[in-house]
C-alpha cells in the first residue's frame, strides 16, 4: 500500500506542477490580449461585464487604449458595437501607483441572437494586438450567474452550510474511527482534493483566466491544497507532526477567509467557478478537521511558533517571486499573500496600506494581522489544554 500511496503523490505532484508549467509557457509572449468572461458559448442578458487581460511589452503602462468590440453574427455589413475597457489600477488611497493587465467592460447590446466578441489593445507607440473573437448568445431572459456573485446572499450561505454539514459528518466518523479511519479515508480525500484542483486550473486555462500572477499555487490556501494530501500519507512522526502544525493554521486560517468573504466575482451560482471555488476551500476545511477529530493533530504553544517561523521564512521566497513576475508577461507583479498591492476589489488590506504605507511597508501590518489570526485558532487548544490541567478544588463542608 505503501507504494500505491508514493505513486499516487508523485503523479499527483507531476500533474499539478505540468498544469502550471504548461500554462505558464503559452503567456511568454510580448504582446496579448484574451477575455476571460464571458466563456465561449455561453448565455447571457443583453446587458453584462465583460472581463480579461491585456499586455504590451514592457508592461501594462504601454497601452493606451482597451476598448471591447461586439459584431452580431451572420449579419452581412454589422453596424460595430464599441464598448471602452477599464484596467485595474492599484491605489494607496487617492494616488494611482500602477495599472494591472486585468481589464473589464460593461456591454448593452441591441438585440437578441449570437455575438462575436473581441478585445482591441492599442499602444502608445500605434502597436495593436487583439484577442482571439469569442462567441457568446445574448437573450432578454438572462442568465442567473449574470448577477454575480454576493456576500451572504442564498448561494453564499447555502455553500456554508454545505461546507459545515461535510466537516460535521468527517468529525463523527474521524472520531468514531480514529487514525484507522484516517488512513482508511485519506486517500478519497486527497484525490478529491488534487482532482478538483487540476480540473479548475485546465478550465482556467481553456477560458483565458490562467495568468502566473494570480495562479500559481504558492498562496496560503494553495500551499495547503499540495501538502495536506502528502500529510495524510504520512505516518505518525514529527515530520507529519511539524507539517500538520502548519497546515492547521494555514488551512483553517486561509479557507475560512476565502469562504467567508469568497473573491469570485462575477461567477455566481450555479457557474463552474463558484462551484470548484467553495469545494477547493470546503475540501481545505474537511481535512483538516478529519486530522484534529481523529487524533493526528494536538496544537500547541510549539505548533503556533512553529507556523510563524515556517510562515516568515516562506514569505521571502514569495515575495522574491511577486517582484520577479512583472518582468515577465503578462507583466503583472504577484501578489500572493498578499504581498504586493491590496486587492483593487478592498479588503482590510487598505487599513494596513493607510497606517504603514504602500508595499513592502505595509507587510509589518500583514505580519501582526496574520499572528493575531494564528492566535485565535490557537485560543480553544490552548482554553482546553488549561482546563485539563487545572487541579481540583474540593470543598470540605464542616472542617
Amino acid at each position: 500500500m505503501k507504494r500505491e500511496r508514493a505513486i499516487f503523490l508523485v503523479v499527483g505532484l507531476a500533474l499539478l506542477v505540468g498544469v502550471q508549467a504548461i500554462s505558464t509557457s503559452l503567456l511568454l509572449s510580448p504582446d496579448g490580449a484574451r477575455i476571460q468572461w464571458p466563456e465561449p458559448g455561453s448565455t447571457h442578458g443583453l446587458s453584462f461585464v465583460a472581463s480579461g487581460d491585456a499586455w504590451m511589452a514592457p508592461g501594462p503602462a504601454a497601452i493606451s487604449e482597451l476598448r471591447l468590440e461586439a459584431t452580431p453574427m451572420g449579419k452581412a455589413q454589422a453596424a460595430l458595437l464599441v464598448f471602452p475597457a477599464e484596467r485595474q489600477v492599484v491605489k494607496s488611497g487617492s494616488a494611482a501607483l500602477f495599472a494591472l493587465p486585468f481589464w473589464s467592460a460593461r456591454a448593452s447590446l441591441p438585440a437578441e441572437g449570437s455575438w462575436s466578441l473581441r478585445l482591441v489593445a492599442i499602444a502608445r507607440d500605434g502597436r495593436r494586438v487583439e484577442s482571439a473573437p469569442r462567441r457568446i448568445d445574448a437573450t432578454s431572459l438572462g442568465d442567473p450567474s449574470d448577477a454575480g456573485f454576493s456576500s451572504w446572499s442564498a448561494a453564499h450561505l447555502g455553500a456554508i452550510a454545505a461546507i459545515l454539514v461535510g466537516a460535521l459528518l468527517v468529525a463523527y466518523f474521524a472520531r468514531k474511527g480514529g487514525p484507522a479511519w484516517l488512513n482508511k479515508a485519506a486517500p478519497f480525500i486527497a484525490a478529491a482534493m488534487w482532482l478538483n484542483e487540476l480540473a479548475y486550473q485546465s478550465y482556467w486555462m481553456a477560458v483565458g483566466g490562467w495568468s502566473q500572477s494570480v495562479s500559481l499555487m504558492i498562496q496560503m490556501c494553495g500551499l495547503s491544497i499540495i501538502f495536506i494530501p502528502i500529510c495524510l500519507f504520512l505516518k505518525d512522526s514529527p515530520r507529519r507532526r511539524y507539517l500538520a502544525d502548519v497546515l492547521y493554521f494555514w488551512g483553517v486560517g486561509g479557507a475560512l477567509q476565502a469562504i467567508l468573504t469568497p473573491d469570485i466575482g462575477a461567477s455566481g451560482f450555479p457557474s463552474y467557478r463558484y462551484f470548484s471555488f467553495f469545494i477547493s476551500h470546503g475540501l481545505i476545511i474537511v481535512a483538516v478537521v478529519a486530522l484534529v477529530a481523529s487524533g493526528s493533530i494536538r496544537i500547541g504553544l510549539r505548533s503556533l511558533s512553529r507556523c510563524i517561523l515556517v510562515s516568515n521564512l516562506v514569505l521571502v521566497p514569495v515575495y522574491l517571486v511577486d517582484r520577479l513576475l512583472a518582468l515577465v508577461p503578462p507583466y503583472a507583479p504577484g501578489n500572493y499573500f498578499a504581498l504586493g498591492y491590496p486587492p483593487p476589489t478592498g479588503s482590510p488590506i487598505d487599513l494596513m496600506v493607510s497606517i504603514f504605507g504602500p508595499s513592502p511597508r505595509y507587510i509589518v501590518g500583514l505580519e501582526i494581522m496574520g499572528i493575531l489570526v494564528f492566535v485565535i485558532l490557537w485560543l480553544p487548544w490552548g482554553i482546553a489544554s488549561r482546563l485539563r490541567t487545572r487541579p481540583d478544588i474540593s470543598l470540605n463542608s464542616g472542617s
